[in-house]
Parts: structure tokens; sequence; C-alpha cells
């Protein structure tokens, strides 16, 4: 989940923006692991998926070498950091939850614009690059749930998450292909429409359509 290498107009946000991402998807990681009674390792290994899956996954569909988030260690000490106070405090961070929905909402935009950036980046047509933008965003929450045994929340619970990454991917990508602004315009527009609709979903409880039973 780690930003565009040599991308000036994104580098600006590494790491402290990145690195909060990280532990934000590892709270929720961690967590999900507490609820569940998990011991220190299960709590560990679904803060670390949670934090860093997506971005791990995009990285291995790119075939571009080792995935980044493996070659900084601050990425997998965020990783932890996030299933210590987790494990300790998991009370205490259930009791922050609006503020980590906050977080959350503007980390699920900001991994999405990254992830279709660096798609397009290694050469992606623009399908392709909005698709990796929404997997960087919602792989590690998918992995989380496979690992900790239960139905992805994304299939199911109806919140708009995906569809809100999937529509803000597609802005992204088609701002910056039709060159009528630049990519950091076209990146913090898509961004703050993320944060918005997101926020907006959380608010009036806004769902995903399902089919008629």
């Amino acid at each position: 989940m780690t930003l565009v290498p040599h991308a000036p107009h994104v580098a600006a946000v590494q790491p402290v923006i990145d690195l909060a991402a990280v532990l934000v998807g590892g709270f929720s990681g961690s967590l999900l692991a507490a609820r569940k009674q998990f011991d220190v390792v299960g709590v560990a290994t679904l803060a670390i998926v949670a934090g860093l899956g997506g971005g791990i996954i995009r990285d291995v569909l790119l075939g571009q070498g080792p995935p980044a988030a493996l070659q900084d260690s601050r990425y997998l000490l965020a990783g932890l950091v996030a299933a210590l106070v987790g494990f300790y405090k998991s009370a205490d961070i259930a009791r922050i939850g609006r503020v980590l929905t906050v977080v959350d909402a503007a980390t699920l935009g900001i991994y999405t614009v990254v992830g279709a950036l660096k798609a397009l980046y290694a050469g992606l047509s623009p399908v392709s690059a909005a698709f990796l933008g929404i997997v960087t965003a919602v792989g590690g929450g998918v992995l989380r749930d496979l690992l900790a045994g239960d139905t992805p929340g994304l299939f199911h619970n109806g919140e708009l998450y995906a569809v809100v990454s999937a529509l803000g991917s597609a802005l992204f990508v088609a701002l910056r292909e039709s060159q009528l602004v630049s990519s950091t315009v076209a990146g913090a527009t898509a961004i703050v429409v993320m944060f918005v609709l997101r926020l907006l979903a959380v608010q009036f409880g806004w769902s995903a359509p399902r089919p008629k039973p």
C-alpha cells in the first residue's frame, strides 16, 4: 500500500499519511481478532494483513519485484504496532470508532488513487488501473475477513465501501487520462469525492444494491 516511487506529486504525503493508513487498517484487523478471542499470533497476523494486504496484492499482480510494503520495514512495524495496541487496548480503540471512521474514509481515497496511479505508471490500461485502485483499497479487508473465517463484509454488509472506491478510481483515471487537469488535481479531486461519499454513506446508512429475493 505504499506510495508510488519516483512520483513527485504523491511523494509529499510519505511517510506520515501512508503509515497512518497502515495503522488504521491494522486496527481493523486487530479489533476483529480481539473480538474473536484470537491469541497474539492471530492478532498480529490480522493486523498486518489488513494494513498491508491490498498493496501487496497489487504489487504481486504488477510483477515488479518484491512488494513495496516489504522493502521498507516501517510498514511492517506499523502493522505490528497496530497489533500490539489492539491486543492490549481493543476497548479503547473501539471507543474512538468515529475518529477511525473519518481516518478510514481518507485512507480509502488515498489507497485507491495510489493503487490506480502505480498501475498507470506500470503501463496498464485505464480500466485495469482503475481495477487495481479498488484492489489496493479493499484487498486487505477481504483477506482479513477470510483469515478470520468470515465471509468478507464487503460482500454482504451493504456498506458503500468498494462502490465508493470504484467510483473514485474511475474518476481519477478518467480525469488523468483526459489530460484536462494535472495528476495532482485529478488525485486530490478523487480523494475528496471518495472521502465525502464514504462519510455520507456512514451517516445516512446508504448501502449497495442487493438482488431481489
